[in-house]
């Protein structure tokens, strides 16, 4: 299911985007829509793209629980890092950072889901400029909005663990 971890979790996730745009592609009146992916193929996506920056399972688990709340999921997560970290807040926010700090790599400049880098891809040379404009906001969108939800959830335990 998983690549290697010697290979850069940008271009993993790229990678997974790409696979699941093609197997999975999201349909507008009996055909594909450009760069998008079904809410079937979403559910599975999001829980593989997580799986590249999140690599503690008890972490994963709280980050994709479908029966909490983005509060409580904070909760469990300030929670879970700090008696990790032996009740050391300081430390528990260090390693969320670590997280964050990962997830939000991917869309700086010269990473693999960088527009410029998106628009070279085979899938985006042969469409016309629209077209790939199209293809490059819905492959960025769609491969980030898994770590974008995490974030929050991360961002809002890190403000609990500070008070």
């Amino acid at each position: 299911m998983f690549k290697s971890r010697t290979e850069a979790p940008d271009k993993q996730l790229l990678q997974l985007t790409l696979r699941y745009q093609k197997e999975h592609p999201d349909m507008y009146l009996g055909k594909p829509e450009l760069g998008r992916i079904s809410l079937e193929g979403k559910k599975i996506f999001n829980q593989e793209a997580v799986h590249l920056f999140i690599l503690e399972d008890q972490t994963r688990k709280i980050v994709l629980d479908s029966q909490k709340s983005d509060d409580e999921k904070a909760k469990l997560a300030a929670d879970h890092f700090s008696t990790k970290n032996n009740s050391d807040k300081a430390a528990a926010v260090l390693e969320i950072n670590g997280i964050l700090n990962l997830m939000r790599s991917v869309s700086t400049e010269g990473h693999a889901l960088n527009s410029s880098q998106l628009r070279k891809l085979e899938q985006a040379v042969s469409l016309s400029e629209d077209d790939q404009q199209t293809f490059v906001l819905e492959t960025k969108h769609m491969a980030i909005t898994p770590l974008v939800q995490a974030s929050w959830i991360f961002d809002d335990a890190v403000k609990l663990l500070q008070k």
